[in-house]
């Protein structure tokens, strides 16, 4: 035994973590470790956390901060703001005054903040840019001039009404029935091209290749008032148009989900939508094919969480405990649909608050009870394992 004064040394190793919940504690915990944290990152050292320093001061309200390449993105107020090497300046000026979310896709960097849509690159040693309107997917090829026939080739882009039709002409035809009627009346939102050439409408302004060719909405139907004579066999006739579908684009905008798995954005947490999730086609996040949209279970208990794992995406709702929270969305070949993501459901029922964390293929999630692990097994009454017995007096409170 010590003299009062002495000093004592007592060597910790294999340090796994706290234990919060009183009593006896073993050696290779703490009852408090404050200020304490492990780098799993570099060498698994148990090490202090540093004091938190001023960085930037923003006289508006924050609603988002990203990293991207070596750049830090702040969103602040209706103004994005670039910063790296501590120098600062706006690069979008119209944002929207609420919260935002950003991920990073390839080459760029996408920011939503339910309201627009923007894509920001790397141009030289500076940084760009572009509100991001969706790419135009050609919805009917092959189509014959009079109408039906010809073949589904794209589906419509949630993001944009703009689509494209093209069409096998026949000899001394001017009239071209869309696929589609209503469609939006501004002239301005159709182009005609023949034989790659754009056709424009007769105005005092315009200079090119003209016509008089009227549209009829309502109908779908252009009439070019000029016979087109093929040069070859083939799709010669592309028109591209726009049809809005109303509130369309804000199912994808109003998001506050998003996680990128197998090459496509899923995004999710649609306050109006709450069940539902939606992906972009493969390595473009902004196409969102009207068909890919994924309701899971039958009432409207909020999705919380998407995490990919085990080759799955786990996507977690906060129900009220009477259907299931946790689904399971495995990658599926479909000989007429391509790439499709059935889910399958788990019996568990303890909705997840809204955090879930792929940590070391320990797929976790926050309820509240605490820290809950997954398995690899749907099904299984045995699916569940409490993963935060000695943490819950500190979490919960119990």
């Amino acid at each position: 035994m010590s003299n009062t004064g002495d000093i004592v040394r007592r060597t910790y190793r294999d340090f796994r973590g706290v234990d919060f919940r009183g009593g006896e504690v073993i050696p290779s915990r703490s009852p408090d470790a404050t200020n304490m944290w492990k780098d799993y990152i570099g060498a698994g050292r148990i090490t202090s956390r540093p004091e938190f320093k001023p960085l930037l001061s923003f006289s508006d309200r924050i609603y988002g901060i990203f990293f991207f390449k070596d750049i830090m993105l702040v969103h602040a107020g209706d103004r994005v703001y670039s910063n790296r090497d501590f120098g600062v300046e706006p690069i979008i000026y119209d944002a929207n005054k609420a919260q935002s979310y950003g991920f990073e896709f390839g080459d760029s960097f996408y920011f939503f903040d339910r309201k627009n849509f923007y894509r920001v690159r790397e141009v030289g040693s500076s940084y760009s840019y572009e509100t991001v309107s969706g790419y135009v997917p050609t919805t009917t090829i092959g189509r014959d001039p009079s109408g039906g026939d010809g073949d589904v080739h794209e589906y419509v882009n949630m993001l944009t009404g703009r689509r494209i039709n093209t069409f096998y002409a026949k000899e001394n035809i001017g009239v071209f029935h869309l696929d589609t009627e209503e469609i939006d009346t501004d002239p301005e939102l159709v182009t005609v091209k023949i034989n790659d050439e754009t056709i424009h409408r007769k105005t005092s302004n315009d200079d090119g290749v003209f016509t008089n060719y009227t549209i009829d909405a309502a109908k779908g139907i252009i009439d070019v008032n000029t016979a087109t004579t093929p040069i070859a066999e083939g799709d010669i006739v592309s028109i591209e148009f726009s049809k809005t579908i109303p509130d369309e684009r804000s199912k994808i905008l109003g998001c506050t989900m998003f996680h990128v798995f197998d090459n496509r954005l899923f995004v999710g947490g649609n306050p109006k939508y709450p069940n539902t999730i939606w992906h972009s086609a493969l390595n473009d996040p902004t196409y969102f094919p009207d068909n890919n949209e994924y309701n899971l279970g039958f009432d409207n208990a909020p999705i919380t969480a998407m995490v990919s794992g085990n080759d799955n995406l786990w996507v977690f709702r906060n129900g009220n405990g009477d259907s299931p929270s946790v689904f399971k969305l495995t990658p599926t070949l479909d000989a007429d649909y391509g790439k499709i993501y059935p889910s399958q459901s788990s019996v568990v029922s303890l909705g997840c608050l809204g955090a879930a964390v792929n940590f070391g293929d320990d797929i976790v999630f926050l309820s509240r009870r605490g820290a809950e692990g997954i398995g690899a097994i749907m099904g299984s009454e045995n699916l569940l394992s409490h993963r935060s017995s000695l943490l819950d007096s500190k979490m919960i409170g119990s």
